[in-house]
């Protein structure tokens, strides 16, 4: 009876031997399976990262917007029609603010008054330059006036280019019984003029008194300054 609980005791023992090593045995292989599978989504996670690296790397340049070149606007160019040239025929069609009545317009360099029969004429004696300062070039000229059984008088007229045609914008007067030889426009609109003037027993053709005379413009208006120096 004894010997057979014996026997019994060490199959039982026997048998909680191998289940504790088969226990051990199996908690080995599951920590093994463990360590094997946490390698694989360590690699898959490293492998992830570079893809997502690579992904946050192409978006931003997908995302760049483009900007548009910047371009400098060209500055502003008179029109064509500015740059055209004034001329002795354009001033000679031109319309003249002097009278205390009004404007009149030449036609071909004259005007005839049919009320006081004065006759209006422009000379040929003209000068051209920039007298406002806006790089085209201005004219000034002299417009005499012929009254009947009473001799002339004279103006100095200073004329604009505005976009090729002549605008007058101030006429003074120069004198009775003179002519005007030759006109200059210096720097500053500034405006010389030589004059010939009837000295008494003069002939009607050949005036004795030779002078210079200088203009000034003001705000390209009108003439407010004027010296007389006799010509040697």
């Amino acid at each position: 009876m004894s010997k057979k609980v014996i026997v019994n005791l060490k199959d039982n023992f026997m048998l909680l031997a191998s289940g504790l090593v088969v226990s051990i045995s199996l908690a080995g292989c599951n920590a093994q399976t463990q360590d094997q599978s946490a390698p694989s989504s360590s690699a898959s996670s490293s492998t992830a990262s570079p893809q997502m690296s690579q992904t946050s790397g192409i978006n931003p340049s997908s995302t760049i917007s483009k900007t548009n070149p910047v371009v400098t606007p060209k500055p502003s160019q008179p029109a064509a029609s500015s740059n055209l040239p004034l001329t002795v025929e354009k001033l000679k069609n031109s319309e003249y603010f002097f009278l205390a009545k009004g404007s009149i317009k030449l036609a071909n360099g004259k005007y005839v008054d049919k009320g006081t029969q004065r006759t209006i004429s422009l000379d040929d004696v003209v000068a051209y330059g920039d007298l406002n300062k806006d790089g085209v070039k201005d004219a000034v000229g002299s417009l005499r006036i012929t009254i009947p059984n009473s001799g002339d008088v004279t103006y100095l007229v200073t004329m604009i280019n505005e976009q090729g045609n002549p605008k007058n914008i101030s006429a003074e007067f120069v004198g009775p019984q003179v002519r005007v030889k030759a006109i200059t426009i210096k720097p500053n609109a500034t405006i010389e003029a030589k004059i010939q003037q009837f000295r008494p027993g003069d002939p009607a053709c050949c005036p004795s008194l030779e002078l210079l005379r200088t203009y000034k413009i003001r705000d390209s208006k009108a003439p407010v300054e004027t010296k007389t120096v006799p010509k040697k």
